[in-house]
Parts: structure tokens; C-alpha cells; sequence
């Protein structure tokens, strides 16, 4: 299915998904020029290559950021000592490109445009907002025109598109069917005036990405719950019908800190862990190593998140050459499918091992990432698929470089492969053909 999706499905104009941070798990809404700089620089520091202003920017009337949704003037209050112009000019000139987050297809009822167009618009199943009626074609024309001119006004080369509401009835009576080809006609009117411009949907996480969704996009959200190990089962699960480039995902880490001690050490000791979030929110948290807080969110497109300006100098550099690892390997990875080799487990469990096979479309390249939950010391046994029993194969360490030993494909189908993987660590091994 993953195959037949990529070249069936898979929108007219394709692009390589870079390396984006996205503010949303720094301060969430609560977002601030000093903050927004101090995390542009870590960003460009570890090799971000698009640096995303998520919620919180908008509004000119000033409030709260729920409430100005549908006003996609920027924020005085958050922009008095220097414009979005001027920050996203500045983001351009540490290197990197510039992205927004919109929810074009939600309006609060203090949105002046709701005033001015009442008949654009249709309540919602959500007290207080609206949405545009986009089987009209005034109402289709202002999204369209409140998209192209935020993307005009600050450069914008990444477009996170939100959703996080529920349509009330059709009132057209077809199962939002009109409603739904004219958002889709937005989109590709948007992909055809900007070229260069990527498309990320998300809908409150992964709540709309249905194949037909994605044929209009260049990617979509995973998840919004970006515990990794939630990121890994959902991702698992999700690959029964997605393929790796249509499912971004979130490494979201923040510095442990704070007078933090693991276990069987001293309170400055933290090594490599960093904290995650637990759900949607940075309300309850629990530590992870790097390793594997970031190579839950490898296997597709990479975002980073939380506060990486706070992490130290040591973690950072780390951090650094994680994204370095995963971009000498992404094109692969964005062109692979990708096949769990061990159960889909649901999010609750949060024990045992667990590793998902990338390949390409004839199993001559192959990259296999493997998840120690357990408190198991032994090798890790992972078992590829679909490899030729006869052919011989190449088995080497996550750097792809250094060759471990080279195995019969029949060998490799039958015993698997052991792989040392530490308990609560990541390890990532290339299984290529001679």
C-alpha cells in the first residue's frame, strides 16, 4: 500500500523535506523575541534548516491566542521590538528558511473578517468559532488570499496548516464533500503560485491524514503526543498505510536541569538525558537519552522541538550530529517504505523492544532501527524482510561505514541479526546488498 500510495498519490510537485525546529514546545503561545532568538541560534548551532513560528504570532488586537484566531495580522504585543518581517529576515540570515503556522480554516467570533462577511461563515461544533464556507467562492477567496499574502509579507518556505476543530453538519448535505475539494483547490492554487513552498498538514496531530488529504500535501503531522515512545507506536502503526516522508515527526527534548538527578548519580551527572514530554503538553515529562529521544523521529521527516537553546554545550554537539547522521541518510529515508518487524504495540505499553525495517523498493538497501524499552542487557535480535536468500549482504553499524560482517541473505531471513542495543537506547544498523 505504501508503494502504491508514493506513486499514485503522491502530489505532482515533490521537494525534499529539510530539517525543521518548530517554537511550539518552547513556550507554546507564550512566544517572545528573546526566546524566539536564543532558539533560532541553537537551531542553526545543531543543523535546522527551516525554523517554524508556531501559534501565538497573530493577532492585532492583542488577547488571547485562541481567541485571535482568524486575525492573521501579527501580534504588537509579542513584535513591539522588532516586526516578524524583521525576524524572519533575520532567521534568513543565520541560514536557514522561514515557516509559519496557520489555521486558515477556523475563525474566532472576534475576527474582524467574521464581522465585516457574517454570510462567509458557519458556526462550528466548538462554542465561540467559526469556519469558513468555502463552497462559496467570496469566503474561498479570502482564505486563499489571507494564505498567499502571509506567505508574501514574511518569505514564508514552510506552511504548517492546523485544524484542531470538529465541522458542524454539511449543510450542503454532502458529507463535506464540496467543502473539502475547495480547501484541496486552496492548496494546489498555493503549491502552483509558490513552487518552493512545502505544505505541512497536521489537524490537531495526525487527525486528517487520509490518503486524499495527502495527495495535496507534502507531508503531514504525525502526532502531537511526541513522547517517543508514543512516536514510535503510533509511527509503527501508522506505516501500515503511510510511508516515511508522509509522516513528520517531533525529537521535542528540553535540558534536565534544575537540580535533576538520575538514578546512581550526582545531582550534575545527567549525561546524555534529556527530558520529553509526556503527552501533547510539557505538563508531566520523563527523561530519555538522546540517542533515543531522536531516533524515535528519524524514521520520516525530522522536526526538533522544546528548548534546545537550554540544553548544554556537550548535548547540543551530540544533538548535532544526530541531525547530521540523519540527513547523510534522508533522502533514502523519505524515498523508503517502511515495514515493522516486530508487533505493533498500542501506546500503553511501554516496555520490550521494538524496530522498524526502511527500505528501498527492491530490499537492496535497507536500514533498520531498533529500540531497547526493556532492562534487557542482550543483544537485540532483529529479523529482516525481504531480502534475496541467495544474494549476500553487508551488515554495518549505524554509521554505515565501518563493516561489521557480511551474511547470505538466507542467514540473515532465518537467524536475524544481533544488534547491541543497551537497555532504553536506540541503535540503527544498514543492511545493503554486495
Amino acid at each position: 500500500l505504501q508503494a502504491y500510495a508514493m506513486d499514485m498519490l503522491t502530489m505532482r510537485r515533490s521537494s525534499s523535506l529539510r530539517v525543521v525546529y518548530d517554537t511550539w514546545f518552547d513556550r507554546f503561545y507564550k512566544i517572545s523575541i528573546p526566546g524566539l532568538t536564543a532558539q533560532l541560534d541553537a537551531a542553526a548551532e545543531v543543523g535546522c534548516e527551516v525554523f517554524v513560528v508556531d501559534a501565538g504570532w497573530y493577532g492585532a488586537g492583542g488577547g488571547n491566542w485562541h481567541e485571535m484566531i482568524g486575525d492573521w495580522r501579527e501580534n504588537p504585543d509579542v513584535f513591539s521590538e522588532m516586526s516578524l518581517t524583521r525576524f524572519a529576515d533575520l532567521v534568513r540570515s543565520k541560514g536557514l528558511e522561514f515557516g509559519i503556522w496557520m489555521e486558515p480554516e477556523r475563525v474566532h467570533a472576534s475576527a474582524p473578517v467574521l464581522g465585516d462577511h457574517p454570510d462567509w461563515f458557519l458556526p462550528s461544533r466548538e462554542d465561540g468559532f467559526y469556519y469558513p464556507d468555502l463552497v462559496k467562492p467570496e469566503a474561498r477567496d479570502w482564505v486563499l488570499s489571507e494564505m498567499s499574502r502571509v506567505i508574501d509579507t514574511y518569505g514564508v518556505k514552510w506552511l504548517d496548516l492546523d485544524c484542531n476543530f470538529d465541522f458542524s453538519d454539511d449543510p450542503y448535505h454532502t458529507g463535506h464533500r464540496l467543502r473539502t475539494e475547495a480547501w484541496h483547490s486552496i492548496l494546489d492554487s498555493l503549491a502552483e503560485a509558490y513552487p518552493d513552498l512545502i505544505l505541512e498538514g497536521c489537524a490537531s496531530g495526525g487527525l486528517r491524514n487520509d490518503l486524499c488529504e495527502l495527495s495535496h500535501c507534502h507531508t503531514h503531522f504525525l502526532t502531537d503526543t511526541v513522547d517517543p515512545i508514543d512516536t514510535i507506536r503510533i509511527g509503527m502503526a501508522g506505516s501500515s498505510r503511510l510511508w516515511p516522508a508522509m509522516m513528520f515527526r517531533w525529537a521535542v527534548v528540553y535540558p534536565t536541569g534544575g537540580g535533576f538527578t538520575p538514578y546512581g548519580r550526582e545531582p550534575s551527572d545527567t549525561g546524555d538525558l534529556v527530558l520529553c514530554p509526556a503527552n501533547a503538553t510539557s505538563d508531566k515529562v520523563s527523561s530519555y537519552y538522546l540517542d533515543f529521544a531522536i531516533r524515535s523521529a528519524m524514521t520520516g521527516g525530522l522536526g526538533l522541538g522544546g528548548n534546545i537553546a537550554g540544553l548544554g554545550d556537550e548535548t547540543r554537539r551530540q544533538l548535532k550530529e544526530h541531525v547530521a547522521f540523519y540527513k547523510r541518510h534522508r533522502e533514502f529515508i523519505l524515498s523508503s517504505v517502511a515495514i515493522p518487524i516486530t508487533p505493533i504495540e498500542p501506546v500503553e505499553k511501554r516496555d520490550g523492544t521494538s524496530a522498524i525495517q526502511l527500505s528501498s523498493r527492491d530490499f537492496k538497501r535497507n536500514m533498520v532501527f531498533v529500540y531497547n524499552m526493556s532492562s534487557n542487557t542482550d543483544p537485540v535480535r532483529a529479523v529482516p524482510v525481504g531480502l534475496q536468500p541467495e544474494s549476500t549482504y553487508s551488515v554495518a553499524s549505524e554509521e554505515g561505514t565501518d563493516l561489521c560482517k557480511r551474511m547470505s541473505g538466507e542467514d540473515i531471513l532465518t537467524n536475524g541479526v544481533e544488534v547491541e542495543c543497551p537497555p532504553n537506547r536506540a541503535r540503527v544498523i544498514c543492511v545493503n546488498a554486495v
